[in-house]
């Protein structure tokens, strides 16, 4: 029935400085993107240039928002920051290099209830991001809307929207740039949404 569901653009940001130097950025919140990012978030802009999309949701990271402010610029949208999209918090990881951290972790970084110290499972990642779902449904009426945020965020949130359970994330990461669209019911109750991919911008690395 017309009405019933309602269209997510979910876009990670552009490539930042430390996606560049593969350092991890959890919830640092001032790291920018790198002109390759811009030119991402540019493109990612064209992709949704005639998806109707009048509002552009965004973590309140630097990454994000910049990306953000590219697709809102484009599409003359709304742009609305919201600390609920932010990355999953790392802790004490945070501001390493990337190879490093993963050897220290090993499996356990995807275990749903294990927590980084000073930092968030992926079970807190998905009680904030039911929250900010749960509030688009209400907000969103109907219309098609941009959330843009981080790749571990991401894979959460599409998890989420697709019925996975919290360890079971889809099994590659989005590319900075990247752009993948939900159709998502207004109703929890209404069933699942699908999911399809629009476009891959570039090769997938393993970045936070």
């Amino acid at each position: 029935m017309r009405g019933e569901c309602f269209r997510i653009h979910l876009v990670r940001h552009g490539q930042s400085q430390w996606n560049l130097e593969r350092r991890v950025q959890g919830q640092v919140m001032h790291v920018p993107l790198t002109p390759l990012g811009e030119r991402q978030a540019k493109d990612a802009a064209v992709l949704l240039a005639d998806s109707g999309v009048r509002a552009v949701f965004t973590s309140d990271q630097l990454r994000a928002v910049q990306t953000a402010e590219h697709i809102a610029a484009r599409l003359g949208a709304t742009l609305v920051l919201d600390p609920d999209l932010r990355e999953r918090s790392l802790g004490r990881y945070e501001g390493l290099r990337s190879d490093d951290a993963w050897r220290v972790v090993g499996t356990a970084w995807e275990e749903p209830g294990w927590r980084p110290p000073g930092g968030e499972s992926l079970l807190d990642v998905r009680i904030r991001l039911r929250r900010f779902i749960d509030g688009l449904r209400r907000r969103a009426c109907g219309s098609p809307v941009a959330v843009v945020t981080h790749g571990e965020t991401a894979m959460a949130a599409l998890a989420l929207l697709s019925g996975r359970a919290p360890g079971q994330l889809p099994p590659a990461a989005l590319a900075n740039g990247e752009v993948v669209t939900v159709s998502c019911p207004r109703s929890p109750a209404a069933g699942r949404p699908a999911t399809q991919q629009v476009q891959r911008t570039q090769q997938v690395q393993r970045t936070s």
